[in-house]
C-alpha cells in the first residue's frame, strides 16, 4: 500500500482527485471572532454595524454579533440599547422582554435595566435588597447613523470616536442608504459573497427616478436608444468595402 503521509499530497496527473480531496483546515487566527480571539479582539476596536434602524420596533431584536448573542431595542424615549441576550438574574432572553420609557424590563421577573446596563428595579427582592448596586447587565454602547445600528463591543475606556470618511458626505448630494444583506458566513468570506456598490449604486438610480421621474424620463430613453444601436451595430458590422485594384498605366 501506498504511505499515507505521501498519497495525499497533491499530483499534477489525470483523474487526481484522490490527491486532492483533502480540505485545508481554517486558520483560527483570522476565522474565529469570539470574545478573547485574537481576531475578535481586534474587530471589538471598533464600531460595528449590528442592525437596521427600521428593524426596531415595539419588540427587541435578537442578534448574533461577533460570535455573542444580543439584543437591540429602542426605548420609548427614542435611545438604542445593545446588550447581552440573557438576563443577568435568572438567564431569561431579553428578546421577550417589554421595551419601556427608560430601557427594558425582563418578562420573567421583570428586572428593569437601562440601555447602559444599570439596573433600576427588583421586583419581589425586599425593600432593603442590595441587588440593584451589586448586579448590571452587560450592555454596549450604541447610536443610530444613516439607518443603521452601530455598536461598540470593546473597552470602555477604548472607545473611539465614530470615523467620518469624506465619502460619506462628498459630492454634495450623496445619500447613504441602507440595507441589509443576512449570510451564514465567516466575516472572511463576506467580501466575495456581497457586491455592496453596484447595489448601492442601483438603489440610488431608481430613487432618483423615482423622486424625478420627468426628468429621467428621456434621459433614459436615450440611454436605451444608445445601448440597442450599439448592440445592433456590434452584431451587424457593416461589409467592409473592398478596394479596385489600380490600373496599370498604359504604355503609349
Amino acid at each position: 500500500m501506498n504511505d499515507l503521509s505521501t498519497a495525499a499530497k497533491p499530483k499534477e496527473v489525470p483523474y487526481g482527485g484522490y490527491y486532492r480531496n483533502i480540505i485545508p483546515k481554517e486558520d483560527p487566527l483570522l476565522t474565529h471572532s469570539g470574545p478573547v480571539t485574537p481576531m475578535g479582539e481586534y474587530m471589538r476596536r471598533f464600531w460595528q454595524p449590528v442592525c437596521m434602524s427600521q428593524e426596531l420596533g415595539e419588540l427587541p431584536k435578537a442578534i448574533r454579533i461577533l460570535s455573542e448573542n444580543l439584543i437591540a431595542f429602542r426605548d420609548r424615549s427614542g435611545r438604542v440599547g445593545v446588550m447581552h441576550r440573557h438576563c443577568a438574574h435568572r438567564g431569561a432572553s431579553l428578546e421577550y422582554g417589554i421595551v419601556t420609557e427608560r430601557g427594558i424590563r425582563c418578562c420573567y421577573h421583570g428586572w428593569h435595566y437601562d440601555v447602559t446596563g444599570k439596573l433600576l428595579e427588583t421586583p419581589c427582592e425586599p425593600l432593603n435588597s442590595k441587588r440593584k448596586d451589586t448586579v448590571c447587565q452587560g450592555a454596549y454602547p450604541a447610536f443610530e447613523r444613516n439607518g443603521l445600528v452601530f455598536a461598540y463591543m470593546g473597552p470602555p475606556d477604548d472607545k473611539p470616536p465614530f470615523p467620518e470618511y469624506d465619502v460619506y458626505s462628498e459630492p454634495a448630494d450623496t445619500r447613504l442608504i441602507p440595507y441589509s444583506n443576512i449570510y451564514p458566513c465567516n466575516w472572511h468570506a463576506v467580501k466575495n459573497k456581497i457586491e455592496t456598490g453596484k447595489l448601492s449604486k442601483l438603489i440610488s438610480e431608481l430613487e432618483k427616478v423615482r423622486d424625478n421621474p420627468e426628468q429621467y424620463q428621456d434621459s433614459l430613453q436615450d440611454r436605451l436608444n444608445q445601448e440597442v444601436n450599439t448592440n445592433y451595430r456590434q452584431q451587424n458590422p457593416e461589409p467592409k468595402q473592398q478596394s479596385r485594384p489600380k490600373k496599370s498605366p498604359s504604355l503609349e
